[in-house]
Formats: C-alpha cells, structure tokens, sequence
C-alpha cells in the first residue's frame, strides 16, 4: 500500500505526486510511476470513479459522510475557485496556462473543460458544453458501448456500459429509460434496472479534466462531436 503526498513538480502542466515509502514520482492523470526507484516498473494504480457536484447533492445521497475541515492550519487556504480568495482563482478565471504542455492540439481551448473516457487502446473527450446540452450521450470507444449522463441540477456526469441499449433522460433526475421502456436508476457503482430483473450495468471510469491534460497523457484521444 502507498502513501501519497504532493511533490510540488509538474510535468506537462500536470502534477506529480511522491510515494513516502521510496520518493518516487507519480504521474496522477496516468497513475504511473515516471521517475525514482519504481520508474519503469510496470505499476500503474487503479483508477475510481469522482464525482464533481454540489455538496448539497452529495450529502442528500450520502448523509453519513464525513467531510475534511476547511481549517487545516495552513498558510494557503483552498478555498472555491469562484472564491476571489482562492489561490487558484485567477486560474480558472482566466484562458491561460501557468505552466507549458508541451504536447498541444488546438481542436478545442486548452483549457477547455472535457470528461475523457478510455477504454483499451481508445479514448474519448466530451466537451461539457456537450454534454450540458445533451444530457444523455450513447456512444461507443473502442469496442465499448458507453452512456453518459449530465445532471443539470447538480452538474454530476456519470458514465455506464450499456450493452446494445440506448438510453434517454427519465422522468426523475438519476432515472434513465432505454429503448426497450424499461427504467433505469443511477447509482455510484452501475446502473439498475427496475423491472426486478437484477440486471445492473457496471460503471465506466471516466476523467474530468482541462483538454490540455486528457490530450497530453492521451494524444490519441478522439473528441465527441454532437450530430
């Protein structure tokens, strides 16, 4: 098991994290260890599903969770980018790029907002915008068919393995219905059918990041086009 801490290095504008056992650096948008003693080593770390949402959002769906501090009696407090105080307001405010990515494609703004799904030797970005606007995309990368959900209430994405499904918005936030007329309920582990066949749809991993970052760890990577 490792233990993690930042290392305050960036490479391709992204960061690198250490282990505290041998001080090697990771990369954290491949999970791979990129210099030290583990560099080259094959090891890579499983990636889990985040959510992005509102607090209320999550604390409706999960009350018992426990919540870090705000105060962690450090000089720098990380507050909400849209906190003129935080210290990456003037980040996220503004086009620019701190730090150079070396690797660039200019199909979209760098720091265009994309949640990237990679299945296999493929990969996918979807634009937010796009995704704000369609809600529900079914899609396919590689050889899997994939549907992504935008929830505009609390800008939540999620992504599924759906078969040879097509799904389309339900009448409640978190239902999705398929072709068949069968309803579906979203859940952080896979999508359930209620029709009380049992059948639940796994998860699929997907990545929100600034399009700089997916493509320069992913420059293969495709970007979803709206038809």
């Amino acid at each position: 098991m490792f233990e993690f801490g930042t290392s305050g290095f960036l490479h391709q504008s992204n960061k690198l994290m250490f282990d505290r056992g041998t001080e090697s650096l990771w990369q954290s948008l491949t999970g791979e260890p990129v210099l030290g003693e583990l560099a080259h080593s094959g090891l890579q770390l499983d990636f889990l599903p985040i959510n992005f949402t509102t607090w209320e959002d999550w604390l409706t769906r999960n009350p018992g969770t426990s919540v870090l501090a705000l105060d962690q009696g450090q000089r720098v407090e990380y507050l909400h980018p849209d906190d003129p105080n935080a210290v990456y307001a003037d980040y996220f405010s503004t086009p620019d790029v701190w730090f150079p990515a070396y690797l660039r494609n200019d199909a979209l703004e760098e720091k265009s907002r994309v949640y990237g799904v990679e299945f296999g030797n493929a990969a996918t970005a979807y634009p937010l915008p796009t995704l704000e606007g369609a809600e529900v995309i079914n899609d396919r990368v590689g050889i899997l068919d994939v549907v992504i959900t935008f929830d505009a209430a609390s800008a939540l994405i999620r992504s599924y393995e759906r078969g040879d499904r097509t799904f389309s918005r339900g009448q409640n936030p978190g239902e999705l219905l398929d072709d068949s007329g069968v309803m579906w309920v979203e859940g952080e582990d896979g999508l359930e059918a209620t029709d009380g066949s049992g059948t639940v749809l796994e998860r699929v991993i997907g990545i929100e990041s600034f399009w700089f970052g997916w493509f320069a760890f992913r420059p293969h990577s495709q970007i979803y086009r709206a038809e």
